[in-house]
């Protein structure tokens, strides 16, 4: 973009309202107060914008969530149908990844088909992977250096009755938030149970809990 490549998208507002006023395309430019988004740690303007994010389908849960809710002991007692009972009852679906590099990184692995494999823990994904993977370090960039052979079933049938894919599976290149919590996933499963994180120190480490479903939501990222 010529006009303002390169340049702050807050800068960039004043020198498209010139253009459009030099082109006789502006009706009219007001300035006026409002409250607007900033970065909590570097105070800089943030960015909205769509981009491609995953899903947990807590929707699908609803009214299982609402029912256990019912049969809680919650202290105090007003929490129940008060501040927790609300967020139950505007629940909507819960999403988990963030573009970033540092944070619990997705454990989905996908081939060029498009296949989804959604991996439980580091002994699984030993398995798939075929070596023992028991004391790898489940983050960026080690855990991306992962790869294998896809395991679901092939979409020819017709010339490759009840074979695997195998086309190379690498992991999807996002992180979640940091509320996901440790335990054993599969992908299309619509609910999580908390659960103790293990040791470091345990042979069979887990991966965070997800679901394989995406969309495109609008994000909030820093232009820094």
């Amino acid at each position: 973009m010529p006009l303002v490549g390169g340049v702050f998208f807050k800068k960039a507002d004043e020198k498209l309202t010139a253009d459009l006023k030099d082109r006789g395309l502006l009706f009219r430019h007001l300035e006026y107060e409002h409250s607007y988004p900033h970065c909590w740690r570097c105070h800089t303007a943030l960015l909205y914008y769509a981009q491609p994010s995953w899903y947990i389908r807590t929707t699908a849960v609803k009214d299982a969530l609402l029912r256990e809710n019912e049969r809680t002991n919650w202290y105090p007692e007003n929490v129940k149908h008060g501040r927790y009972g609300d967020w139950l009852n505007n629940n909507v679906d819960w999403a988990l990844s963030r573009n970033r590099y540092w944070g619990t990184p997705l454990p989905i692995w996908r081939c060029a088909q498009g296949h989804l494999t959604c991996v439980g823990s580091l002994a699984e994904l030993g398995d798939l992977a075929g070596r023992d993977l028991a004391d790898l370090d489940p983050h960026r960039p080690f855990i991306d250096e992962v790869s294998f052979g896809c395991p679901a079933k092939a979409r020819d049938e017709e010339t490759r009755p009840g074979e695997a894919c195998g086309e190379t599976a690498a992991r999807v290149p996002r992180s979640s938030t940091a509320g996901t919590t440790p335990g054993r996933c599969r992908s299309g499963s619509s609910a999580t149970r908390t659960r103790p994180a293990r040791s470091r120190s345990s042979r069979r480490r887990t991966l965070p809990t997800t679901s394989a479903r995406r969309s495109t939501r609008p994000a909030a990222g820093s232009t820094r």
